[in-house]
């Protein structure tokens, strides 16, 4: 007999602020509903009591931040206030949306965080431009000492690709500067890596 889901990476969204060189989300406006997000937490809640332990959600897209308004910060309240069953939240999230008002919600309800970020700005932009080009590194720097003092120990999440490869190192490096001593670097693997496509970032 399988076991029971307890545990389930909720992609509340296709739609993205950004548009990552190699991101592997055909980008449209599908978005989930809210009866369809707590019906799902009430489904893993369910699952958990009889299997022990605690059910979990990781909010994911797309940008789960475009939803918030609409299904994370409800349900979260819903899961907290109501349901109350110990539920392990998190979220995967690019930042560009996180302020100060959403940082203190998720640490009063206890919403783990996985920042994406590629480094340090040529990087940055290079890999995660917004969609009309511009480089999103900018709007991200003055957020990245408040992450890690709500998020102490968070791990530096880097997508490495060929044309900025070269560079992991010191975006490493420039990530310890900033506080960061947890680090995680996966390779796209949806795209050729041959020295034909590497070094486009000087």
């Amino acid at each position: 007999m399988l076991p029971k889901i307890t545990y389930a990476m909720l992609i509340v969204t296709h739609a993205c602020n950004l548009a990552c060189r190699y991101c592997f989300v055909h980008q449209e406006p599908s978005r989930m509903t809210y009866e369809t997000a707590k019906e799902a937490a009430q489904f893993l809640a369910d699952n958990a009591k009889e299997a022990g332990g605690a059910p979990g959600i990781n909010f994911f897209g797309g940008e789960p931040l475009l939803m918030w308004d609409s299904i994370i910060k409800p349900l979260t309240l819903w899961i907290r206030e109501e349901l109350k069953t110990p539920f392990e939240l998190s979220m995967t999230s690019n930042g560009i949306l996180l302020n100060d008002e959403k940082i203190a919600f998720m640490k009063k309800y206890d919403i783990g965080l996985l920042f994406s970020l590629d480094g340090a700005k040529a990087t940055q932009d290079y890999n995660r431009p917004f969609h009309d080009g511009s480089g999103s590194f900018d709007a991200l720097e003055p957020k990245i000492l408040k992450i890690l003092e709500a998020w102490p120990g968070m791990t530096l999440r880097m997508t490495a690709i060929p044309p900025t490869c070269g560079h992991v190192f010191e975006n490493i490096q420039w990530g310890e500067r900033q506080g960061y001593n947890n680090f995680f670097v996966i390779p796209n693997v949806f795209e050729e890596w041959d020295e034909s496509a590497r070094a486009t970032l000087a």
